[in-house]
């Protein structure tokens, strides 16, 4: 994913957390809010997911996957993904449908 993409201040997480929408999936949330600086994309991974290997393995893993699905975001919004605990037992294929199922999900429910 390119770095112009990447959500990475605090308060713009913030933002996100207090007035984004969230469409909770089995082992995450999405939770998306109105842009006016065009889209961005950040990833929370709590430390109960394990130890930092696997917070890194799961945020490449859900960076590749997002980086696909880009050219059908919208531009008007920030993405948040907020991961379970259960997320470090799912495979590459399992995470994929979810991740691409939510973002439909979203996509329909909030005309985002």
């Amino acid at each position: 994913m390119e770095r112009r993409f990447r959500l990475k201040k605090e308060g713009t997480f913030k933002y996100v957390f207090n007035k984004g929408m969230r469409f909770p999936a089995k082992d995450f949330v999405l939770i998306t809010a109105p842009s006016k600086e065009g889209l961005k994309i950040g990833f929370s991974v709590s430390k109960k997911c394990g130890k930092a290997v696997v917070r890194n393995k799961i945020k490449r893993r859900l960076r590749v996957i997002v980086t696909e699905l880009i050219p059908d975001l919208s531009k008007e919004y920030f993405y948040v993904i907020v991961t379970k605990q259960s997320i470090a037992e799912r495979s590459f294929q399992e995470l994929e449908e979810e991740v691409k199922s939510v973002f439909e999900n979203a996509k329909k429910q909030s005309k985002v």
